[in-house]
């Protein structure tokens, strides 16, 4: 079986962009079924199960962004589901991620230093000083709130992202 597949009826299925009948003539009387992309339910459950089945986590959140209801979700993350979404990522990719994230979010507001800090408390400890250079920068409240990221590192990751917390 194949995952996420859907069984259409053959008496509506839309051939090359064309309506087509079962016998595969073109009929302009039929409707086309338009099947939204990833993001369709704009659920975060839905976005944290389609990064479990994922080997590109990058590629998987933009899939998820190209439904409305995918990209209000991603624009108006709470630091609870930005950290979570950040924790699913593959490893090697969660700084990008990170990142990635921020960037749908600054039509509303933008990341702060609460979902940063959400972010290193879910990710690998390998990827945390990559998270902070990579998101740090972009924290709307980075001047005032920094400590709270730096509460989450180690002595030395904190030390490592001591110029992308300080606030220029």
């Amino acid at each position: 079986a194949i995952p996420n597949a859907m069984d259409i009826p053959m008496d509506s299925v839309v051939m090359g962009g064309v309506p087509a009948n079962a016998e595969g003539e073109e009929d302009d009387d039929l409707p086309m079924a338009f099947v939204a992309p990833g993001g369709a339910d704009g659920s975060i459950a839905r976005l944290a199960e389609e990064l479990s089945r994922s080997f590109n986590s990058q590629q998987a959140i933009q899939k998820f962004s190209l439904s409305p209801a995918g990209l209000q979700t991603l624009s108006t993350l709470d630091p609870q589901s930005y950290g979570m979404i950040v924790g699913k990522a593959r490893m090697l990719e969660q700084p990008k991620v990170g990142a990635q994230l921020a960037s749908f979010m600054k039509s509303q507001g933008g990341v702060t230093c609460a979902h940063l800090a959400a972010g290193v408390k879910a990710v690998s400890s390998v990827s945390r000083v990559g998270l902070v250079k990579a998101v740090a920068p972009e924290c709307s409240d980075r001047q005032a709130n920094a400590g709270l990221v730096a509460e989450e590192l180690s002595t030395f990751d904190a030390m490592m992202c001591e110029a992308a917390l300080s606030a220029k």
